[in-house]
């Protein structure tokens, strides 16, 4: 892409060698003196590494990145996590559904399921924007201000994990939508002030 407005983000590079360590362990130590891009180019049967994994566009930060393939970009995302849980308790609480009412305090919560590779379905509510006094508790710029939190929350989401199922509720969550903003939710954090 040749445009100079689309910042253009591409350490695919860099994945591959950390997939390729995280897939071959023993590896690590005893790759001194060998080609490492060959043993890459190897495993993941590559021609052209531009052709690997997929290219995200981010409209709201007018940013294109290159990331792996799902399975490999949640293998690399939560290898970390294996010494705290094992990969069976990993994938349970990556399939589990969550639901969050409230992004000031629950922007915290949401952000820190994603880091952590659980519940790759989130619901959102908020109906609230972002003000300067909110910068108190929300991880979030200045040049967000006046965004909606649940629409603030998703991008914060997907610019960690572009994979992930988010629906956003920036409506009040009322007697009419309750019972579709609940569906398929297995934990509801609650984060209302009023």
């Amino acid at each position: 892409i040749n445009s100079p407005s689309i910042k253009v983000i591409d350490e695919i590079d860099s994945s591959l060698e950390e997939l390729y360590f995280v897939k071959n362990p023993s590896k690590k130590y005893k790759s001194t003196g060998v080609n490492l891009n060959l043993l890459i180019d190897k495993e993941f049967n590559l021609n052209l590494r531009k052709d690997f994994g997929k290219w995200v566009f981010y409209p709201w930060g007018n940013s294109l990145v290159h990331i792996p393939d799902k399975k490999e970009f949640e293998l690399l995302r939560t290898t970390r996590n294996q010494y705290l849980i094992t990969e069976e308790e990993q994938n349970k609480l990556h399939n589990f559904n969550v639901g969050v009412l409230g992004l000031s305090v629950g922007n915290s919560i949401a952000l820190s399921l994603c880091y952590s590779g659980i519940s790759n379905k989130i619901k959102l509510a908020d109906p609230d924007s972002l003000s300067l006094s909110n910068l108190n508790r929300i991880r979030a710029k200045t040049t967000d201000l006046g965004l909606n939190k649940a629409v603030l929350a998703a991008h914060q989401i997907y610019e960690a994990n572009p994979y992930a199922e988010v629906e956003i509720y920036p409506n009040k969550i009322t007697n009419s939508n309750v019972k579709e903003f609940l569906e398929g939710v297995s934990l509801v954090f609650e984060e209302v002030d009023d």
